[in-house]
């Protein structure tokens, strides 16, 4: 019986371990540095790690996890979710000045998300609110004060990015945005458990908290969506893309700015961290550095140690030159990439992008106000159509009515209410006012959006603790399908990683900008009239309590006086001896004067 019993182990083994790799096929992992100094003298940073699993989204039960989180299917599972969203930010991309990100998103959080279209309304519903619980305990974020009173049901700006299996419209998806959330390493340490080598190896070892933390922008992301397997598009496969990007100010670190701007950068340096090994489970691991710059303008810099490859990027009338580093093919670890500049830096020209927009309030008074977005158009030749959403909470009423544009050329904008005009008006303490306009901007121009609101009456236990700070207004996006790549460094929606993206051309270039967040001063009760209230009557009710208590609870007993020779103590002695006067000086007169008539009447 041993050796069959041997032999049966083996061959177990053997079947286990043919599963186990076809497990390994059906999942693939990669990890990807995007590294662009900016003109400004910034160094924009993205990290993107993609998680391929080729499974059919539209089961009901995943299982056998290897590369892709556990965590993440089972919210996929419990939630009914198609495609997810979400982002951490903080701070504000400045798109006039840095261009384009790879990935774009709004200050504070943000969340959209489709589910399955048999869904009926109210169970989306409640399935949207389950989920940002989920996602509030999965990243210890707040995504818990998502509620129905400050989300919406997006028409055009929003939309699934992935496959749109079973005709899924906007009636299936929820977006929601909280624009004071502020983003801390208890956000970051959840999020780096998502992958697969976490931080002990690859890229994730450049995630250090303390340099992130410490830049002027970081933004960490989450997207999930189904894709085609291959070409044919016969099968579908679940893509997870977990990204961060990062603005450093090398500059800034040096500190010494007498004799020009010294911007010489490293992974030491930015990142606080060498890297010492790339992530065995990953199939491409690479760094991508944008050495554009040092080969168009007059300052150069030299990269240490010297790039695997380099290579030419060219889509939509852009050229970009870029150097890779392969960690797989590396000959020696760890690595430090450094950038050494042949001279000081000097700020010149930044190139300004096709679109960007800046937003404000206007207006005077506790009463009423305006909302102002300007909207610029850079583009010298053509017309661009742009989306914009503006999503107000249900305390600024806003009037429709209100709503006007301008144009700096004096130039129409074209708007045609009823195909081009959404507008859903919110409900007090049940959903803010949703705005969605499809403009044409004209060419080489600013145009400007403005309508007017009035300040709502809240409850004083709808306050913030700091009500006298204000309220925040989430920021307003616009979408554009711009015709050139210009400042652009996204990856086009039919692939999936840098890799896939280079040499790729488009009819038209996604772009979405997020406005600044506004703050908007409410009338304020005075928070500090309850406080004098309270220390008022707690003071009344102490000074009258003493004395009831000591009354009612107390006994009044009468204390015998000790007799002359009964000793007493020294002190009541000595009291004896030097108490001669017993009496009053008032008694003392009316005596004198009763001893005076006694004599006279004598």
């Amino acid at each position: 019986m041993k050796p069959h019993f041997k032999t049966f182990i083996s061959f177990l083994l053997v079947i286990l371990s043919f599963v186990r790799n076809i497990l390994a096929i059906s999942e693939s992992f990669t990890e990807e540095l995007l590294i662009k100094p900016l003109p400004t003298g910034h160094v924009y940073s993205f990290f993107q790690f993609t998680t391929k699993w080729d499974v059919d989204p539209e089961e009901t039960k995943l299982r056998h996890y290897n590369l892709f989180p556990r965590s993440i299917g089972e919210i996929i599972q419990k939630h009914s979710l198609r495609e997810l969203h979400l982002s951490l930010t903080q701070s504000l991309w400045r798109t006039q000045k840095w261009g384009y990100p790879v990935r774009h998103a709004g200050p504070g959080a943000e969340v959209f998300a489709t589910f399955y279209p048999q869904l009926s309304n109210d169970e989306i519903d409640t399935a949207w609110i389950g989920l940002v619980n989920s996602l509030s305990g999965l990243f210890c974020s707040s995504f818990n004060f998502v509620t129905l009173t400050n989300t919406i049901q997006p028409l055009w700006t929003f939309s699934p990015e992935g496959l749109n299996l079973g005709g899924t419209n906007a009636s299936h998806q929820r977006y929601a945005n909280l624009p004071r959330e502020i983003v801390c390493t208890e956000n970051l340490t959840p999020w780096k458990k998502l992958l697969p080598c976490e931080s002990h190896s690859g890229l994730g070892e450049l995630l250090n908290a303390k340099n992130l933390y410490g830049s002027n922008y970081h933004s960490l992301a989450l997207d999930l969506r189904p894709i085609c397997r291959d070409k044919i598009c016969q099968e579908t496969s679940l893509e997870l893309k977990l990204s961060l990007s990062l603005i450093s100010e090398p500059t800034v670190l040096h500190g010494n700015t007498y004799h020009g701007i010294n911007a010489d950068w490293s992974f030491k340096s930015i990142y606080g961290a060498h890297l010492f090994s790339s992530c065995p489970r990953a199939q491409v691991s690479k760094v991508y550095i944008d050495i554009t710059s040092n080969l168009t303008s007059s300052i150069h810099w030299k990269l240490r140690p010297d790039p695997t490859s380099i290579f030419i990027n060219q889509r939509g009338g852009s050229t970009t030159h870029l150097a890779s580093y392969d960690l797989n093919a590396v000959p020696s670890l760890p690595i430090n990439v450094q950038a050494s500049y042949t001279k000081k830096l000097t700020y010149g020209n930044v190139p300004s992008p096709l679109i960007h927009a800046t937003r404000f309030v206007g207006g005077h008074g506790q009463a009423k106000g305006k909302l102002v977005t300007r909207i610029h158009n850079n583009y010298f030749s053509n017309d661009i159509d742009i989306v914009f959403l503006e999503l107000v909470p249900w305390y600024c009423r806003v009037f429709l009515h209100t709503l006007a544009f301008s144009n700096s050329k004096n130039k129409p904008v074209g708007i045609d209410i009823p195909q081009k005009l959404y507008f859903r008006p919110g409900l007090d303490r049940q959903r803010p006012h949703h705005l969605e306009l499809r403009l044409t901007l004209p060419a080489d121009s600013v145009t400007e959006i403005e309508w007017e609101f009035q300040k709502g009456f809240l409850k004083w236990t709808e306050y913030p603790p700091d009500a006298h700070r204000g309220f925040d207004l989430g920021p307003a996006v616009i979408s554009a399908l711009l015709p050139v790549a210009r400042n652009w460094t996204g990856i086009p929606r039919h692939v999936s990683t840098f890799d896939q993206s280079w040499n790729v051309s488009q009819s038209g270039y996604f772009v979405r900008v997020h406005t600044e967040t506004l703050v908007v001063a409410m009338a304020t009760p005075d928070f500090s009239m309850p406080y004098n209230v309270i220390c008022l009557a707690c003071t009344v009710v102490a000074l009258a309590f003493g004395p009831l208590y000591n009354l009612t609870t107390k006994r009044l007993v009468v204390k015998e006086a000790t007799g002359a020779g009964g000793g007493g103590g020294f002190i009541s002695k000595l009291k004896s001896l030097l108490g001669k006067k017993t009496t009053s000086p008032a008694e003392e007169t009316e005596n004198k004067e009763e001893d005076s008539r006694s004599k006279k009447d004598n």
